[in-house]
């Protein structure tokens, strides 16, 4: 046997150490040897993909909906380029991906052979760490936090397919390394005890193995709290009386403590330019979310958390007396303008049934699910993409999330929709189709860029242009997927009872109600 043909077998046994269950693919002839042994490989899934970047997309869901680490094999030459997204995406929401990019030999490199290119590092800063391995030698992922992408590189000769298969069963997966936490537990509960007056808790995108333990958290600290719509706290009645709902939070208080992804609310932007406002940020990810001074604490929330020792804060009363009159208004001006924007996401959040898995894609969705959609607590397995891009992979995505549930809701806008039109190639290979409800958002282009405040001096002709806007048919995207299309325009009903099988429902808001909306809460 030689060092070549044992891979197959080392890249089993590393799948196991890692605790990968998953794998998504493209076909080449290059990591054919490798996808021969893992298909024969009880308890692994494989996942096919005619795109290695709609099979990064899908690996990032899949690994955000199970919390565990997924593999991608790739082909030599651009396919592996095409992973970079899903890298920098899985880098910036802390996921575990794992790139398996099988390589021709070293003594290729600079040479300009066939599909022979610089693929070692090829992902620069967006992966932990790379094993670039030539034959002969082993490699070592010991390193790996599983908190992030890393590129194992497998530099291998003619495909051969003499390597068995495994089948016995999976071992229990390790844990990642905790390390650190009494320190950082210190640290927070200083920054929460010893300041009580003016504390304000903002919670962005929670994974869901991080939520029961921050909103205990947030609840034994009393203090108010923002909580974006992916946190899923937003709809916790024990927090209800904490809970700041009419809006974005307000810059008055002077500590601000931040839990989870970093917030997409306009607010954060605005703390850059308010270095007075002390930040402590608590995340799994590697980001501050700040280029300003703050202190920032790298910790599994679901580890640090209950460690951590604070004392009630007092409640606070004006500033939750502010917040009851901002949602007064917020809900006049929903019951108003129906058919704007919000008020269409508002009255889609109240069909969507009980415990379906959503996926808000991207963070306009977000923003206006956070403002808007119904407090009732419907018990969602609730999934956001902010999107490094904005646009890229969010329907490959939704659909990783959404492989092995009953019924997941897609909300997403209609360029989102459009960048990602080939992704559901991916659902002919599920093997339990969900029911599928994708949500598109028709405004008929960018309109976000229109509300950007450098934006509004522009004429309406330079401003259309730069918006990107088109009226695209997407009932005709439907029939090719053989989905039951529903156009929904301004105050119409949204339907609350959908037949089974798969639906693009297309919500058009009224360009006039969107602006009052807006106009009326500003």
């Amino acid at each position: 046997m030689t060092d070549s043909e044992s891979w197959p077998t080392r890249l089993i046994e590393t799948f196991r150490c890692c605790g990968i269950r998953e794998f998504a693919y493209g076909l080449g002839s290059r990591n054919a040897p490798l996808l021969h042994a893992l298909f024969g490989v009880r308890g692994f899934s494989g996942w096919s993909f005619v795109d290695e970047r709609s099979a990064g997309f899908f690996a990032l869901g899949r690994a955000r909906a199970s919390g565990r680490p997924v593999a991608l094999v790739t082909t030599s030459g651009t396919a592996v380029a095409e992973l970079l997204p899903a890298l920098v995406e899985a880098t910036y929401q802390a996921l575990p991906l794992l790139a398996v990019t099988a390589d021709r030999p070293k003594r290729f490199r600079g040479s300009g052979a066939p599909q022979a290119i610089e693929q070692a590092a090829i992902f620069g800063e967006y992966v932990e760490g790379v094993s670039d391995v030539a034959e002969g030698e082993r490699w070592d992922l010991s390193a790996w936090s599983r908190r992030s992408p890393w590129q194992l590189n497998l530099c291998l000769e003619e495909p051969s397919f003499g390597e068995g298969r495994a089948a016995e069963a999976l071992p229990e997966e390790s844990g990642p390394p905790a390390g650190g936490l009494d320190e950082a537990a210190a640290v927070l509960s200083r920054f929460c005890n010893e300041y009580e007056e003016g504390l304000q808790v903002v919670v962005g995108d929670l994974k869901p193995w991080e939520r029961s333990a921050v909103a205990d958290f947030v609840h034994r600290l009393g203090a108010p709290v923002w909580a974006e719509g992916s946190s899923t706290l937003r709809e916790v009645s024990g927090l209800r009386s904490q809970l700041l709902v009419g809006g974005e939070p307000e810059l008055q208080g002077r500590r601000f403590l931040r839990l989870g992804g970093v917030p997409s609310g306009r607010f954060w932007r605005d703390l850059e330019g308010a270095p007075q406002l002390e930040v402590l940020s608590v995340s799994a990810m590697p980001f501050s979310g700040l280029a300003r001074e703050s202190t920032f604490l790298r910790a599994p929330l679901e580890d640090l958390l209950p460690k951590t020792g604070v004392r009630p804060h007092p409640r606070a009363v004006e500033r939750l007396r502010r917040d009851a009159g901002r949602f007064r208004r917020l809900e006049k001006a929903l019951a108003t303008f129906p058919g704007s924007e919000p008020g269409l996401v508002a009255r889609l959040s109240q069909v969507i049934p009980p415990e379906a898995t959503v996926f808000l894609g991207n963070s306009l969705p977000i923003r206006e699910w956070t403002l808007a959609a119904t407090r009732r607590d419907k018990r969602w397995d609730l999934h956001a993409s902010r999107g490094a891009n904005g646009i890229d992979g969010q329907l490959a995505t939704f659909f990783g999330v959404a492989a092995e549930v009953e019924e997941a809701w897609a909300l997403v806008g209609d360029l989102t929709a459009l960048y990602d039109l080939n992704a559901p190639l991916i659902l002919e290979s599920m093997k339990r189709r969900p029911r599928l409800r994708i949500v598109v958002v028709n405004n008929g282009g960018g309109r976000i860029f229109g509300r950007l405040p450098a934006m509004q001096a522009l004429a309406k002709k330079d401003l259309a242009k730069l918006e990107g806007r088109r009226d695209f048919p997407f009932s005709k995207w439907a029939s090719l997927w053989r989905w039951k299309h529903l156009r929904v325009e301004g105050s119409e009903p949204v339907p609350s009872d959908l037949p089974e099988g798969g639906w693009l429902l297309e919500l058009i808001p009224e360009d006039a109600q969107t602006e009052a909306f807006w106009e009326a809460i500003r």
